[in-house]
């Protein structure tokens, strides 16, 4: 009689990490200088930030990161809006050596994305896309 072997296969599940969907990926059109748009303390935003806010009904956000402007004393300012979980946000101000200079926590907001990426450049704030056409 032939003994069969028969082999116990184990399958891993490979859990695989959600990928992130960021407002810059749909607004990274915005290559060439276009009109600057008045906002409050004086100011500006470019094209792609004034086409965001009213896309994606989000002016909280700038109103937020100006009114934090009084704390931070650095001319170029990378903010990040990220969702922590849920409808748990996150917003982080880093300078240009990489460093987090600013953070607020336990924002609790609807919206669709999870990333959403500005510069603020003095006065200009602007999308990273546009940041190097305005100096």
């Amino acid at each position: 009689m032939e003994k069969t072997l028969i082999k116990k296969t184990s399958f891993m599940r490979i859990k695989r990490a959600k990928k992130r969907n960021s407002a810059n990926t749909l607004y990274d059109m915005y290559k060439s200088a276009e009109d600057l748009y008045r906002f409050k303390d004086g100011y500006s935003l470019t094209q792609g930030v004034f086409d965001l806010i009213n896309g994606e009904d989000c002016d909280w956000l700038l109103d937020l990161i100006v009114d934090e402007q009084s704390k931070l004393s650095c001319d170029v300012q990378n903010w990040h809006l990220k969702r922590i979980e849920g409808e748990n946000f996150a917003l982080l101000c880093i300078n240009e050596d990489g460093e987090v200079i600013n953070q607020i926590n336990d924002i609790s907001l609807r919206f669709y994305f999870d990333d959403l990426f500005l510069t603020v450049k003095k006065k200009l704030i602007c999308l990273p896309i546009e940041s190097k056409i305005y100096s």
